[in-house]
This record gives structure tokens, C-alpha cells and sequence, in this order.
């Protein structure tokens, strides 16, 4: 998947905010912590990095 090369090639989540494609965002609330991406105008993928592993924890519709 495409996405994730991107994210685990970013150093840093300030260089996925640059690309505007895929509308990273921090999460709050019961999800703080959390990052989710687009996949597409449906679906979302939320991940969370410990050290330097890339966890994905979901690939959701979004607003579900």
C-alpha cells in the first residue's frame, strides 16, 4: 500500500503534513495520541508510531 511506504519513509509526521493528499490529522478525544490519513474520499487509515515502528491501528470509513 502506498501510504504506508509514505509514513514510514517520513522522519517525522511534519513531513507528512506537507503533502496535502493525505489530510493528516491529529486525533483527540478517545483517540488522543492517534494520526489518521486518507486513503480515499471514504476511508481513513489511523496509526500511532511506538519508537519507531509504525502501528496502524485501523483503516475505517470516516465519521463512522
Amino acid at each position: 500500500m502506498e501510504a504506508i511506504s509514505i509514513i514510514e519513509a517520513a522522519s517525522n509526521e511534519g513531513q507528512l503534513a506537507q503533502i496535502r493528499g493525505l489530510n493528516l490529522e491529529k486525533l483527540g478525544g478517545r483517540r488522543k495520541g492517534q494520526l489518521s490519513i486518507r486513503l480515499s474520499r471514504q476511508y481513513r487509515l489511523i496509526y500511532t508510531r511506538i519508537d519507531d515502528c509504525l502501528v496502524i491501528l485501523e483503516i475505517s470509513k470516516h465519521y463512522q
